[in-house]
């Protein structure tokens, strides 16, 4: 896609603000984890090293690599509508979205099994995210979720439940508000 710097430049040519792609997956771990990392490093994935307290605290201040909420369900109806976008593309990416087997007790985790969630999950430290596009009952329509929480202390199963329960609230409403 051209690196981070390109992927943020066809954020704001699509007319959307608030997402900034900035380093390699790599980087963001090692940075959130302080460990040092070199361009020849593999070192990175030893998974007995664990994160450094002031690393964590520095990273959650970091605005790389961030999103606002708006950004994202900007990017997730462009997505849907097929805006900028080839038939193709937005398929191939909503189908993408629909069989992830991340994050089951996130957005989909309170909803009716039979409910299809495109979806994409997000977690590292304190931030435990999910964004999707929630189909609603009796061709009712679909509903973007963007619900992201950060530097929670509370366990991941906890922070789960709570996105979950934003989730069935919003189908909820457009559920009995009709």
């Amino acid at each position: 896609a051209g690196g981070g710097p390109a992927v943020t430049q066809r954020m704001r040519s699509a007319g959307i603000e608030g997402i900034n792609v900035d380093r390699p997956t790599m980087n963001l771990i090692a940075d959130w984890a302080g460990w040092p990392l070199s361009s020849n490093d593999d070192n990175w994935r030893a998974a007995a090293r664990p994160p450094m307290a002031s690393a964590d605290s520095a990273f959650n201040r970091d605005v790389r690599d961030t999103s606002t909420p708006e950004g994202m369900a900007q990017l997730l109806e462009k997505i849907w509508r097929k805006d900028g976008l080839t038939e193709k593309s937005s398929a191939l990416l909503l189908d993408i979205m629909t069989r992830s087997t991340t994050g089951t007790a996130r957005l989909k985790g309170l909803l009716p099994p039979a409910v299809r969630v495109a979806h994409k999950t997000g977690t590292i430290g304190g931030t435990t995210n999910d964004v999707g596009i929630i189909t609603l009952p009796e061709n009712a329509g679909h509903v973007v979720a963007v619900v992201f929480v950060k530097e929670s202390a509370l366990p991941v199963e906890t922070r789960e439940r709570a996105i979950a329960q934003i989730a069935r609230s919003i189908y909820d409403f457009f559920l009995f508000t009709r």
